[in-house]
């Protein structure tokens, strides 16, 4: 063991002690610096580590419920688009102009909205937090995770109250006679309003033929709007450089708001929703942001700040200070 008065800090190297002028001595105000010792490490002690234990997975019972709540939701969204919901049959006025346009199909397809509202936000959180990041951390996973987590938990609210909207007021497509082909139609005068009649299409499958009397809201209007003012807000706030903010940023904002615009135009150029349709759609996406974005993102009213800890590296070099009692500080 070797004592310097003048550093009194030291690095081991095996056996060996070397003085170490990068550390500095923890001492009180106005003493001065105290003396250290130089403690050598055996080979033994330096490559033995000590067993860790293992963690047992403990399942808590709000994630049990978190869990069943979104098997159940997306569950329910499954049903009452797809299954056989129970809907009231809605009359009509024989040979109403505004229900007799043909179906022409659509432009944006269900999987296609769907697709690009899930898909889309995603990848726009991933390159945006990895430009901020500069690098693929656990951090930059983290910050993925919790933007795209609040961005779904919205678009899970759009969901369940365009469905339920749909199953209870209900409203005919514009092409509903070209869908359903009602028994009465040829039979019944104009301006007539009919309850009592019954679908004979039998080119198209139930399901097109119970869709053609499920056009209030639009569905299309109300996801993609939410989608693409949910993106433009945080692109908005979370990509804030001098570089970008001139022409880059509100060019990617405007192509993103875009989105929105194509869907919502072409549900009515497509004959698949009234104008007033895809006006409570636009409605029902701006409040769903309104709510996902003061209630659930927290980072869009204050800043996420996330300290970086940097973990010491393990070292065979062990300083304890004599004189400085005080001092609880212990540096290996």
């Amino acid at each position: 063991m070797y004592n310097n008065h003048h550093h009194g800090l030291y690095t081991i190297r095996g056996d060996m002690c070397y003085e170490n002028k990068l550390m500095a001595n923890t001492a009180l105000p106005g003493r001065p610096p105290a003396e250290s010792i130089c403690l050598t490490v055996s080979e033994h002690d330096r490559n033995s580590t000590t067993p860790k234990r293992k963690r047992r997975l403990r399942i808590s019972p709000v994630t049990v419920a978190n869990v069943s709540i979104v098997l159940i939701v997306f569950a329910s969204l499954v049903y009452l688009e797809y299954g056989p919901t129970p809907t009231a049959k809605l009359g009509f006025y024989c040979r109403d102009p505004s229900i007799s346009h043909p179906y022409k199909g659509d432009s944006v397809t269900l999987h296609a909205i769907l697709g690009g509202s899930i898909a889309g936000p995603l990848l726009i959180i991933a390159a945006v937090e990895l430009y901020r990041e500069k690098n693929f951390s656990k951090r930059w996973g983290l910050e993925i995770w919790n933007w795209f987590r609040d961005f779904m938990i919205g678009l899970t609210v759009n969901l369940v109250l365009t469905q339920v909207g749909k199953v209870l007021i209900g409203e005919h497509r514009p092409h509903f006679f070209d869908t359903c082909l009602p028994d009465v139609g040829h039979t019944c005068s104009p301006g007539e309003f009919v309850t009592d009649y019954k679908c004979t299409n039998s080119f198209y499958s139930n399901y097109v033929i119970t869709d053609s009397s499920r056009s209030f809201p639009s569905g299309h209007a109300s996801v993609s709007v939410y989608t693409s003012l949910f993106c433009a807000f945080y692109i908005h706030l979370r990509l804030p450089s001098h570089q970008l903010r001139l022409v880059i940023k509100p060019f990617i904002i405007v192509c993103i708001l875009l989105w929105s615009v194509v869907c919502c135009s072409t549900r009515i150029t497509d004959y698949r929703h009234h104008w007033w349709d895809v006006l409570a759609g636009l409605i029902l996406g701006i409040a769903c942001v309104v709510y996902t974005v003061l209630t659930l993102c927290k980072p869009f009213e204050t800043p996420l700040v996330v300290s970086k800890t940097h973990r010491p590296s393990a070292s065979t070099t062990t300083l304890l200070d004599v004189k400085n009692k005080d001092a609880t500080s212990v540096i290996i």
